[in-house]
């Protein structure tokens, strides 16, 4: 056998160990990533608040809403447990939309969803004398599809006003916060929290948490008052369709599953600043046009069960956001 050590021999042998190397380097890496990976903290789906615009409404490429929202997160106007705050415009999916909601749906990412009341056209039809009309609007084919996922609203403010009186001492809205409670709660829900790993941390921490029941508290009360003078309105809608056998059945009987956000535009139409569509009006001469409107547009809220029903106040701060850009928008118009 020829073992002599040639220039050539060892040209090859360093080439073998040369790729050797590179593979070990690259288990190493892969395997720092996935160690990484594995034990990064996570962003559950409460701490991360996501709003979906419709299918219908204008694209918020048109509007300001984007920076407006981004703004708002920048100013922390959501508690501390909010870690990231995201908008999906399905406006702009087409046809793979039902797709893309459906699988964020599923995944329990989705908190808050703008929808029109005007006519869906993908139930548009030919009456006998050819006239096109549509069977149901953008609000109501969504219910249809997407309303296991949805909150009705009266449960929700009732499920708040439930959640701060467990807290408050005296009742939700002029009571005294029980920081007591709060601390043994947060220590009891914070356990596995990375963010909070310290004494010192956790401290940090329950003085934030007692923050944001107040910020909920705040934010109930003046939700509550925008409904009371009529700033916003609670939707209910009923919904009649066919059964297979071509009978008329109730599908959805007068539930509130929305918030009409402008239910006057003389005092809420600021609100096409951020969230629109093409409403058609019949102008002084007989014809119709088209026009950008804010009117009954409505805010539905998602339910999903994969959400820690602790930290759903945040979708009353996320609605008295928008309700007071909305207003100034519509003073700023009248000035």
């Amino acid at each position: 056998m020829d073992a002599k050590i040639t220039k050539q021999r060892l040209s090859r042998m360093l080439s073998y160990d040369w790729v050797k190397m590179v593979v070990v380097a690259a288990a190493i890496i892969m395997a720092w990533v996935l160690i990484f990976t594995m034990t990064a903290t996570r962003i559950t789906p409460a701490q991360q608040y996501s709003v979906f615009n419709y299918k219908g409404n204008r694209s918020w490429q048109f509007t300001d809403f984007n920076d407006a929202y981004n703004d708002a997160y920048k100013r922390d106007i959501f508690s501390h447990e909010v870690l990231d705050a995201t908008t999906y415009d399905l406006s702009t999916v087409g046809s793979d939309m039902h797709t893309v909601l459906q699988s964020r749906l599923e995944t329990d990412e989705g908190d808050a969803i703008f929808v029109s009341k005007e006519y869906d056209t993908s139930t548009a039809y030919e009456t006998e004398d050819g006239e096109v009309e549509y069977a149901y609007t953008y609000l109501e084919t969504f219910i249809v599809r997407y309303g296991y996922y949805l909150y009705d609203i009266n449960e929700y403010i009732a499920y708040m006003q439930s959640y701060l009186n467990g807290y408050f001492v005296g009742g939700y809205a002029e009571g005294t916060l029980d920081e007591v409670k709060v601390e043994v709660d947060f220590r009891a829900r914070e356990k596995k929290d990375k963010r909070f790993k310290t004494e010192k941390q956790k401290k940090a921490g329950i003085l934030k948490d007692i923050e944001r029941m107040y910020k909920y508290r705040d934010a109930l009360v003046q939700f509550e008052a925008y409904l009371e003078s009529g700033i916003i309105a609670l939707e209910y809608t009923t919904i009649i369709g066919e059964n297979e056998d071509g009978e008329q059945e109730t599908w959805v009987d007068n539930v509130a599953y929305s918030i009409n956000l402008c239910p006057n535009e003389d005092t809420m139409g600021g609100l096409k600043k951020y969230a629109s569509y093409l409403k058609t009006v019949v102008n002084d001469e007989g014809k119709e046009q088209k026009v950008v409107s804010a009117e009954n547009m409505q805010l539905c809220l998602f339910k999903l069960g994969g959400v820690n029903k602790n930290f759903v106040g945040e979708n009353l701060i996320f609605i008295n956001e928008m309700v007071d850009l909305s207003l100034k928008a519509t003073a700023a118009e009248k000035a």
